[in-house]
């Protein structure tokens, strides 16, 4: 049974506003398309994005080595197992390896009470209680 914790604007809640400060990211666990996935979002240059933690070079999450995937100073997601980097306003890779292609972007959406997934292939994953 999924628990979409969404209101009737499909709105699924992901955090406060003040808990993703400037250069900040967070991996927040989801349902894609019915699937356990996760989504990497990130708050560069006042902007809030959201990508699917999935590299475009190997079937393998972007944190799959170590958790820190953002550089606030060059403003790039990197893959943590090969260094593919792609660029955080739009998701192309900027290496020549993967040159053309583009991570997978989430819809978010940022109001005064907080930061929300706007995108039908999101669900949150339903939360079961210890014995159930």
């Amino acid at each position: 049974m999924l628990s979409t914790d969404s209101d009737k604007s499909g709105l699924v809640y992901i955090c406060e506003r003040t808990e993703l400060a400037e250069g900040d990211s967070r991996r927040v666990e989801v349902l894609f398309r019915q699937q356990p996935d996760s989504v990497i979002v990130l708050r560069h240059l006042g902007e809030v994005r959201a990508y699917r933690n999935l590299c475009v070079h190997m079937p393998r999450t972007l944190d799959c080595e170590h958790g820190r995937v953002f550089d606030r100073r060059s403003g790039h997601l990197r893959c943590s197992m090969h260094g593919i980097a792609y660029c955080a306003e739009t998701g192309e890779s900027l290496s020549e390896i993967c040159l053309g292609k583009q991570l997978t972007a989430v819809r978010v959406f940022e109001t005064d009470s907080g930061i929300y997934f706007r995108d039908r292939r999101i669900r949150k994953p339903a939360v079961t209680q210890a014995g159930e």
